[in-house]
């Protein structure tokens, strides 16, 4: 079966790109994406970089059969180069473009990596990764962590290219591998990659590229891209997402933080849930909240049709992966992310406290599809998650649905999406007070539990993971008691610690149970 392939963009736009910033600036794109932010808040010496991360860089081959990076360019001299697919050994304008958005050492985010391995698409495809006009498994390889794909394709043929999705998503699953993978340029749809479930598809900053509902085949229904890189158009914009996730399981290794921490939906999750929900193209971001009556908060559709999540910001999705892990029925910080095994039928709770009114409050749940060997990966499925926001009050909790809510001024306070494998809320104005995010798995598919992912990002100070730690120093002490004795009487203040709803001798008890000496 022929392959019809295109690369992210095209060769006039390369032509047209304004020059590389110069030496010591950082690029207008690394400032959108919270490159420099990043850089400022945590410093020069512990910026991630990537090392130690290994990348795949996937190409489409020019009419010459090239597809590997320049390695005599001043920004890609650093890595091995291992060739895949063999062939050529001349470098791809496209390939060069790509890889110093992906690594460049003054353009790119992961710009300390070591180690790319490049192949063809039409070799991923086939023969040298993906295996998918056989029955044979995707191909292993343990070094690989992060793939980018600034290309798109179709076997025209709905069934193939179905397969070659299927087998997508059970290869990421299978090898904890991330995919990030670039939308068509324009608004015809392209089933490969973007149509896998377990990648993290990518749309350029303008919007002009295929998003909203996708139509037919198993992601009917769904919506891409999954979030925007800082770039106009989708090549460039897709290895700035990779190099993020790079950087983002560096941080996770350097910290020790485990392999549920480097899964590929955490680092989806955290990537989505740092995304800063801007205009893109002139239109707001909305994930068509309803606004009125008793389901005011509720949306149903998980992101927005031509921005996903929003445009990709590393320093919040830092934020979220440093922020600290919650288990099911524990308390974090305002920022954090879980990975939880939930049992059909069952509610995972996180519990967070705010010190301060949040100006933005962003929780992103996410989860892979399951595929099966069976039947030539012709068997799936995916788990049908509900996403929710609710005041705790006490040893219970408080809807915050509807108009008489007055917790939060806009966005959505539950997601309830029946299709795809992300719920997202995206709140405005939270009063200070304790949270609870709820994750209720509805249905398991063909298994007794799932796994998911969550991140989530506040934009405001304060708050602490210790119970009783009123002012956020890490313990419970004499400043607590202060704290609470000069709040006594006042309702929805941090210091009321059993929910109760005002500041009162009961919530005095519970601090004194919980000194320290």
């Amino acid at each position: 079966m022929p392959l019809r392939f295109a690369a992210t963009c095209t060769m006039a736009l390369v032509a047209s790109m304004a020059p590389a910033a110069m030496a010591g600036d950082t690029p207008g794109w690394l400032i959108n994406m919270g490159w420099a932010d990043l850089l400022e808040r945590v410093g020069e010496d512990n910026m991630p970089d990537g090392t130690g991360v290994v990348l795949s860089q996937v190409e489409a081959q020019d009419t010459s059969g090239r597809y590997v990076p320049d390695s005599n360019d001043p920004q890609l001299q650093h890595p091995l180069y291992i060739r895949r697919s063999g062939g050529s050994t001349l470098p791809s304008s496209h390939a060069t473009f790509v890889g110093k958005k992906f690594y460049g050492t003054s353009d790119g985010m992961a710009r300390g990596v070591s180690y790319v391995y490049c192949f063809k698409a039409v070799g991923f495809l086939q023969g040298d990764y993906l295996n998918v006009t056989t029955t044979a498994e995707p191909d292993t390889i343990p070094i690989v962590k992060v793939w980018n794909h600034s290309w798109v394709a179709s076997f025209g043929d709905a069934a193939i290219d179905a397969r070659a999705a299927r087998k997508t998503d059970f290869a990421i699953e299978r090898d904890q591998d991330i995919m990030c993978v670039g939308l068509n340029n324009g608004s015809e749809q392209q089933p490969l990659l973007a149509s896998a479930f377990n990648v993290i598809a990518v749309g350029r900053r303008d919007g002009n590229h295929s998003g909203g509902f996708w139509n037919g085949g198993d992601s009917d229904g769904r919506i891409r891209p999954d979030l925007c890189g800082s770039l106009y158009t989708v090549s460039e914009a897709t290895p700035l997402v990779s190099g993020a996730a790079a950087v983002l399981v560096q941080t996770v290794q350097d910290a020790g933080l485990g392999a549920d921490a480097e899964a590929p939906e955490t680092i989806k999750a955290a990537l989505m849930a740092g995304a800063v929900h801007q205009n893109t193209g002139g239109v707001p971001w909305s994930n068509a909240p309803i606004e009125t009556g008793p389901d005011r908060g509720l949306s149903t559709q998980a992101l927005d049709l031509n921005s996903g999540a929003g445009h990709a910001n590393v320093d919040r999705s830092h934020q979220v992966l440093t922020g600290g892990r919650v288990g099911n029925g524990e308390s974090g910080m305002p920022t954090g992310w879980a990975h939880l095994e939930v049992n059909e039928g069952d509610t995972a709770t996180l519990r967070f406290t705010t010190a301060e009114a949040a100006d933005e409050l962003n929780v992103l749940a996410t989860w892979n599809r399951t595929v099966t060997t069976s039947g030539n990966y012709s068997t799936w499925w995916v788990a049908d998650f509900d996403l929710e926001l609710r005041k705790v009050n006490g040893d219970s909790t408080i809807s915050l649905l509807g108009e008489d809510a007055t917790e939060w001024v806009g966005g959505n306070v539950a997601s309830r999406s029946s299709v795809g494998n992300v719920e997202h809320l995206h709140i405005t104005g939270l009063e200070a007070g304790t949270y609870e995010i709820q994750i209720e798995l509805l249905d398991a598919g063909s298994a007794d539990a799932a796994e998911v992912a969550l991140g989530w990002w506040t934009m405001a100070e304060g708050g602490s993971a210790v119970p009783g730690d009123i002012n956020g120093d890490g313990v419970v002490g004499v400043d607590d008691l202060l704290a609470l004795i000069g709040a006594w009487g006042e309702t929805d203040h941090p210091a009321d610690l059993d929910g109760s709803g005002v500041v009162d001798i009961n919530d005095l008890l519970k601090l004194l149970s919980l000194w320290v000496p």
